[in-house]
């Protein structure tokens, strides 16, 4: 054992399930030092609690399991998080989010199959029609190295476990896609650096012909998108700020030119 006391583990949420991912970590950091401790401590103090911590830390499966939620765990806690910020972009937000659900994808379905999914698609698409078996997916580095001492049947049994749990939340992502990603990706071109940028400018033109409510006049829209650059902006951060900002610059130009007549 060591001279540092043991760091505590995080009280489990019934609410908020994700807090579980910090627990997990400091399972998994201090697995040796616990299996070692409860192991002294049903020798020397004959205490069928430890007794049965000791098997479950004994146990190589458990092991697995917990390596499979951390490296599991860990993208979708930075995409959480990033949703609870305040100050974060809603453009990104929506990119994250899709780019998560597909890094899962990747994971259980072919790739040539994923690479035919369009992002409109991303919602309505029934994964469970090409998810590929268990002995086929690759659980990441770290899982395959801890699962070396566990037999074939049990490793067969943990990896059709932890599939059934990443198409759970697959299918928990894709409820909280919206019906117009494809529009809502578009917008990801009007960010800040897009409209600033004074090279490889994206073309609006498309986003601009699907919302057509708004844009009555595609052209003249696409039009002042390739001016924006030639403009002194102060808020080049925050979209919601740049755009305010166009809004206001827009208003005093109309403003000018209505005096002028």
């Amino acid at each position: 054992m060591n001279e540092k006391m043991p760091t505590k583990i995080d009280k489990l949420s019934g609410t908020r399930w994700l807090a579980r991912y910090n627990a997990i970590n400091k399972i998994i950091e201090q697995w040796d030092v616990s299996k070692l401790h409860f192991e002294m401590a049903t020798e020397s103090e004959r205490c069928y609690t430890a007794q049965q911590l000791y098997e479950m830390f004994a146990d190589k499966r458990n092991y697995l399991y917990m390596v499979f939620l951390q490296k599991t765990l860990q993208e979708l806690i930075i995409v959480n998080t990033a949703f609870q910020s305040d100050g974060a972009n809603s453009l990104k937000l929506m990119e994250d989010l899709v780019n998560l659900l597909k890094n899962y994808l990747a994971i259980l379905i072919p790739p040539i199959r994923l690479q035919q999914i369009l992002n409109q698609e991303l919602m309505s698409f029934c994964l469970s029609d090409y998810v590929m078996s268990g002995d086929f997916i690759n659980f990441g580095y770290t899982f395959n190295e801890a699962s070396v001492s566990v037999n074939k049947a049990e490793l067969t049994n943990i990896k059709e476990r932890c599939k059934t749990f990443l198409i759970e939340l697959c299918v928990q992502i894709q409820c909280r896609l919206p019906t117009n990603i494809d529009i809502l990706q578009k917008i990801n071109f009007l960010s800040p650096e897009n409209a600033t940028a004074q090279v490889r400018r994206p073309d609006v033109t498309s986003l601009a012909s699907s919302l057509g409510n708004i844009c009555e006049d595609v052209d003249k829209t696409v039009t002042q998108w390739n001016t924006l650059h030639r403009n002194e902006w102060t808020n080049t951060e925050d979209a919601e700020l740049y755009w305010i900002q166009v809004a206001q610059n827009k208003q005093m130009h109309s403003v000018k030119q209505n005096l002028k007549t």
